[in-house]
């Protein structure tokens, strides 16, 4: 996983909330979390973060708690 697809991910995340009332019911949902995940696994097996990783990181963990 790449910092492009981790950020892809997390802009799907946003425009899926923005756009529907309940964005579990859109068909993309399934695969936009499974993305989130990997990106969540991928970012906690780095260890040492920059900073544009750390934000990421921040972006995806809330984006999970939701």
């Amino acid at each position: 996983m790449d910092a492009g697809r981790i950020q892809a991910a997390i802009r799907a995340h946003r425009r899926l909330k923005r756009v529907y009332r309940f964005p579990e019911r859109s068909p993309e949902w399934p695969e936009i979390i499974a993305d989130l995940i990997d990106a969540e696994t991928y970012l906690e097996s780095l260890g040492e973060l920059d900073t544009d990783l750390a934000l990421d990181y921040k972006r995806v963990q809330q984006a999970l708690r939701r």
